[in-house]
């Protein structure tokens, strides 16, 4: 399944999509100059009925005729916020790092824009000058600034993560950090603010990007066709480890050959002062047969280890 949504991220629209993109943005050009004229149309017709036939409120005219070009310029933003998303979703790819950047990016000019319509409306009517509000604004940025500092930073770093190709859908990697320690899992979904994995456990885990970047090292598993996994095993010393690495080999050899699969190797990786540190490269096709594999590779050591022993 995950496969199949890093292949979907891959598709660009066709002819047809991209005719359907191009309707998209008449409609929307409709959808704005039908506004525009609505706003000249019933500002005008408000205006008109109040001071003809309800000239004791003339005084609210400013304020309805404000109401109207904010209403209608409000929709008129969303709309157009609406009608760029579906093209930037249309042309979704695996580089979903950017893609979230740009709809990020959409979210704060319509804010902008939503927030600048309703200054431009009622600003005049209440005696409020754009240029105060934007100067009064700028204190206020700086405040929104700092706390949004958090947020800013996850979303770079998940910019980078997947800009550079280091994270993509359907990869399987080995994490080591200094905060989440060390995660062998599967890349389900890059976004903004966190990255998706599936552990080798089955559970689901959401990982900040912020100390994805910062503290943090990959290591894929994928080797040419296959995949393969590294696991150390520490014995004791007080057992030879050519011994114990022949007599764990043969109980692998065994197992691996009922299971149909490819036997792992065995390195003798360290040796302590009084521990023998070895290391199996397990190699797998399916994520699913991580945890079985290393069960028996867990225990062939510690069946050749006591055996040996004794």
């Amino acid at each position: 399944m995950i496969d199949s949504m890093a292949d979907d991220a891959e598709k660009i629209p066709d002819k047809a999509g991209r005719l359907g993109i191009v309707a998209r943005y008449i409609v929307a050009l409709v959808f704005l100059v039908l506004f525009a004229i609505a706003v000249l149309l019933i500002g005008g017709a408000v205006s008109y009925i109040i001071y003809n036939y309800y000239p004791r409120y003339a005084s609210y005219i400013p304020y309805v005729v404000a109401g109207v070009k904010a209403v209608l310029g409000l929709v008129g933003a969303y709309v157009v916020y609406k009608v760029l998303l579906t093209v930037v979703d249309a042309y979704e790819r695996k580089d979903l790092g950017k893609n979230e950047l740009i709809k990020l990016a959409l979210r704060v000019l319509l804010y902008i824009a939503l927030v600048s319509i309703v200054l431009v409306s009622f600003g005049h009517p209440l005696g409020i000058s754009l240029s105060q509000a934007l100067a009064g604004g700028a204190i206020g940025g700086i405040i929104i600034g700092l706390a949004v500092q958090t947020i800013a930073t996850a979303v770079l770093a998940g910019f980078l993560i997947s800009t550079s190709r280091t994270m993509v859908p359907g990869e399987l990697l080995m994490i080591h950090s200094t905060t989440l320690g060390d995660i062998t899992c599967r890349v389900i979904r890059v976004s903004m603010l966190f990255t998706e994995v599936m552990s080798q456990y089955g559970n689901r885990m959401r990982l900040p990007n912020g100390l994805l970047l910062s503290s943090t090292t990959f290591a894929k598993l994928r080797s040419n066709d296959t995949f393969s996994y590294p696991l150390q095993i520490v014995l004791n010393a007080d057992v030879p480890a050519e011994k114990v690495a022949k007599r764990a080999g043969a109980l692998l050899e065994k197992d691996f050959k009922e299971m149909k699969h490819t036997l792992p190797q065995i390195y003798l990786s360290a040796k302590g002062a009084g521990t023998n540190t070895f290391t199996v490269i397990i190699s797998f096709n399916n994520f699913t047969d991580v945890n079985p594999l290393v069960d028996y590779a867990n225990k062939a050591f510690d069946d050749a280890y006591w055996s040996l022993k004794k």
